[in-house]
């Protein structure tokens, strides 16, 4: 795939307009406060990636794009998407940087963790779980569009684990998300 980056003093504006002609549009993790990170972003974008994404698009939203996807932000789904932390028998308790045990498909996997959103189960095509049972990473349809979300950072290298003081045991996890992104480009 080719990638551009699209934002402030990127190579394409933070308009609809540059959705123009994308397969996948990608929204990755970034602060805490979901209701500033949406209204960080123009009204005409919000409403041209919930368009582009009803016509056909892709949408993948990692950690903050997950909550993004709620009614608070894109409006994939008329509720907000919550976060796992806070959820009985849970073992991380407060937003700092953790590893936990998720299983992406059949395989468990100790996966970076950060104020992940625990998924909407209503229309969810599964693809990884919490220990809880709760969804961790899942596919959506959204009008004729497709719509990923991951709650943790499968994308998380050793760097982000040497910078949290973390010890990752199984190693990287990316190839994990794998499936759920070729679903939804499908």
């Amino acid at each position: 795939m080719d990638v551009a980056f699209i934002g402030p003093h990127e190579e394409f504006p933070l308009e609809s307009s540059a959705l123009s002609g994308v397969a996948l549009y990608a929204q990755p993790g970034g602060g805490d406060d979901i209701r500033a990170a949406a209204q960080s972003f123009p009204a005409d974008f919000i409403r041209g990636v919930s368009d582009f994404v009803a016509t056909g698009g892709s949408y993948l939203g990692i950690c903050m794009g997950a909550y993004l996807a709620g009614s608070e932000g894109f409006g994939f789904f008329s509720e907000s998407v919550e976060g796992e932390v806070g959820v009985p028998d849970f073992p991380v308790k407060d937003s700092a940087d953790d590893v936990v045990a998720v299983t992406w498909g059949d395989t468990l996997r100790w996966t970076y963790f950060q104020e992940g959103a625990r998924l909407p189960v209503d229309g969810a095509e599964a693809y990884a779980h919490y220990e809880t049972g709760d969804l961790a990473a899942a596919c959506y349809r959204f009008g004729d569009g497709s719509v990923g979300l991951i709650g943790p950072h499968p994308e998380a290298d050793a760097t982000w684990f040497e910078d949290a003081d973390l010890s990752d045991r199984d190693g990287d996890d990316w190839r994990y998300a794998l499936p759920l992104v070729k679903r939804i480009l499908s």
